[in-house]
């Protein structure tokens, strides 16, 4: 008997077994994975479609399109017998999930990170599942040595022009475009037909997608790594001018020198565009291919000013101390001297900031570093400020307008312009600060500084507050806000949320104001910025007055004091002590906290200390019938807005007059329902109670 009669005689055989079976009993015969047959077993699969065509049996095949011998000619040689195709799609999240039940033991993030990395597909997520159980820290990263073996059999089933295509998408990533897949396999004329019938790739939106992320991570890792470096810079040629992310991060696989300098100019891109944190993460990336001896500085200062940015200034001041020490010229310890006193505005400004802009100033004198002076004038010109010293702050930032316009650097033009503004602020020229505000914003605007003009945005809202009203103030906080959040300035959102609750408790808008400051406490201490904190918690005091809650009031009061006598009072000091007046019953310590809030008016205070000192006093000297010194801030209110006129200031004068003439018996009708309308008109919901029932006691 020769081979042929041998197999025929086998063929038979098992036709005749499964016809005497399947008379008995229905049968169901599965045989997997066809792709790897030889012809010979395909000539026994045609005989038991036959018979199954003729008694009761199901045969059930499965193959993979990539090598599937069940093709027209296989079919054309089974006849009429019915036959059905299913395409079996990758498994949903709960048949997924329902497979990793059949393992014991297995960690719940581990079986999460397998789920997601096999794509569905039930073999890939059985091998990840099986090489580990997620309690030896594996990340469901490494890829099994089963599954790169199925997908090296797959490679090396394909064409040589295939194969490198696929090599090629492998390096261009999950998701890849035609034209660069052709430019990184150097064949221009290239079409993925065979990828694409094998289920290898499939059609994305216009490009095309690995049908699976594991697969493509095995394909990656499947050739020598030089080859890989290879097709990695010549992907990074293609996106040299297209995309700057990419650029660097091929130059990195590639192991190339240009790569860090690439990482670096990719997170200017991103930073540029506020994607701080993507920023920070190419930075980090760069300073990691940079080798010992290198020069890492300017890597390591772009890092610190990014972790600046995204409000992180405990982890800023480690990076620019770190930069320091890198320095390698007297321009960079320059430029990093300025670093360490921007962290230090963050943070309230600490001893540690105006020693460290000192030994800046003395190098950019010498170097005739015009742009690093105008950023440290602009510094002198905020320490100025909080120090209460308004006509100096003024100068500083007057000579960083200067410098910057001698260095041409529009950026910190418009900064010294917003410094102009919060000097005209402090003196309680509102309307030239509005004016300085705007020429500020028109210069962001037209050089693209979004950046610059969100961190002063809120100032508009503080501004037009007592001149416009308090509706128009908080319109402005709102756009304030927006931007704030739209490019991730930490400081500028919570002072936005800050001045809306402050304004929403004088609309009496009690509830409103309270996401607002909490929000903003919150952000003050994360910020380890202990004078915004305590802005915040004097703030929710008096939401709490607003409210009647005296107790409530008075306890966080006293968190405020105390914060403010440790850390410092001058620059809230004057408002500080007002509203503590206001909350005590014995007329004495009333006088007390008001002698202390007018001595810091005296030496010295910014506009809203003033302003806020004189309204509050009113109160308290009311309140404990102290009227002739009521008087005598109403008086001081107008007086300090001699030069110019101011709405809100007038209102609280007006008020504090009309309720000492009450308080003496002496109200007057017309004069009361004048000042109710007055307020009315800007929004001081909160300054209206006492008038209004001094009013109907007339009536």
């Amino acid at each position: 008997m020769d081979v042929q009669q041998r197999n025929l005689g086998r063929i038979e055989t098992l036709v005749s077994l499964a016809a005497a079976l399947a008379d008995k009993t229905p049968l169901l015969l599965r045989v997997e994975d066809l792709h790897w047959a030889q012809p010979t077993l395909l000539r026994y699969m045609t005989a038991l479609v036959g018979v199954a065509a003729r008694h009761p049996i199901i045969l059930l095949q499965t193959s993979q399109l990539q090598g599937d011998p069940l093709d027209a000619a296989w079919r054309a040689g089974i006849g009429a017998a019915p036959i059905t195709t299913l395409d079996l799609g990758p498994l949903n999240a709960d048949e997924a999930r329902n497979l990793v039940f059949d393992f014991e033991g297995v960690d719940a993030d581990w079986a999460a990170a397998c789920i997601e990395r096999s794509g569905g597909n039930p073999l890939f997520l059985d091998q990840l599942l099986r090489s580990s159980d997620g309690t030896d820290g594996a990340d469901g990263q490494a890829i099994p040595g089963s599954v790169q073996s199925v997908v090296q059999s797959r490679i090396d089933a394909l064409i040589p022009q295939d194969r490198t295509a696929l090599q090629a998408a492998s390096v261009l990533g999950l998701r890849f475009a035609l034209d660069a897949l052709r430019f990184v396999m150097g064949d221009s004329a290239y079409q993925p037909d065979n990828l694409l019938q094998f289920n290898l790739i499939r059609r994305s939106e216009g490009a095309f997608q690995f049908y699976h992320a594991l697969f493509r991570d095995a394909v990656h890792g499947s050739f020598l790594k030089g080859r890989r470096q290879e097709l990695h810079l010549k992907a990074a040629d293609w996106y040299q001018d297209r995309d700057a992310v990419l650029y660097a991060e091929h130059l990195g696989e590639a192991g190339s020198e240009r790569a860090p300098i690439a990482f670096q100019r990719a997170a200017r891109a991103e930073a540029e565009a506020y994607r701080i944190e993507r920023a920070l993460e190419l930075v980090e990336r760069g300073l990691g291919l940079l080798g010992e001896g290198t020069d890492r500085f300017d890597l390591a200062a772009h890092r610190a000013d990014l972790l600046r940015e995204l409000g992180r200034p405990e982890e800023a001041l480690d990076a620019w101390e770190e930069a320091s020490n890198l320095a390698m010229t007297d321009r960079q310890r320059c430029l990093a001297w300025i670093g360490v006193a921007a962290v230090n505005r963050l943070m309230s400004w600490r001893e540690r900031g105006t020693g460290a802009l000192e030994q800046a100033e003395a190098i950019a004198r010498r170097e005739g570093m015009e742009v690093e002076l105008a950023e440290i004038y602009c510094y002198r010109g905020g320490a100025a400020f909080v120090a209460g010293d308004f006509e100096q702050c003024l100068n500083f930032h007057n000579e960083s307008l200067r410098h910057a316009r001698l260095g041409g650097s529009y950026r910190w033009e418009a900064t010294a312009l917003g410094g102009i503004a919060d000097a005209e602020y402090g003196r309680g020229r509102m309307r030239n600060a509005a004016d300085s505000f705007e020429r500020c914003f028109a210069l962001c605007r037209a050089h693209g500084l979004l950046d610059i003009e969100s961190r002063n945005r809120f100032m508009m809202g503080v501004t037009r507050r007592y001149v416009d009203g308090h509706d128009v103030a908080m319109e402005e906080f709102r756009a304030a806000g927006k931007m704030a959040e739209d490019v991730h300035n930490v400081r500028a959102a919570m002072m936005a949320n800050m001045l809306s609750g402050e304004v929403l408790i004088d609309m009496a808008d009690f509830e409103g104001a309270e996401p607002h400051l909490q929000d903003a406490v919150r952000v003050a201490r994360s910020l380890s910025n202990k004078r915004m904190e305590l802005y915040c918690l004097y703030e929710l005091s008096r939401r709490a007055l607003g409210l009647r809650q005296t107790d409530r009031a008075i306890e966080i009061m006293n968190e405020v004091m105390a914060i403010g006598r440790e850390t410092g009072i001058n620059f809230h000091g004057p408002r500080l002590f007002a509203l503590n007046a206001v909350l005590q019953t014995d007329p004495e310590e009333c006088r007390q906290s008001l002698a202390e809030g007018a001595a810091l008016v005296a030496v010295g205070a910014n506009a809203h200390n003033v302003l806020w000192f004189h309204r509050d006093a009113i109160d308290a000297c009311l309140n404990v019938g102290d009227i002739d010194e009521a008087r005598v801030h109403s008086q001081a209110l107008l007086d300090f807005t001699v030069e110019e006129k101011l709405p809100w200031a007038e209102f609280f004068a007006t008020r504090g007059q009309v309720l000492a003439e009450c308080a003496e018996g002496k109200g007057e009708a017309a004069a009361l329902a004048n000042a109710v309308e007055q307020g009315r008109q800007l929004g001081l919901l909160i300054a209206l109670p006492e008038l209004e029932d001094a009013l109907s006691q007339l009536a």
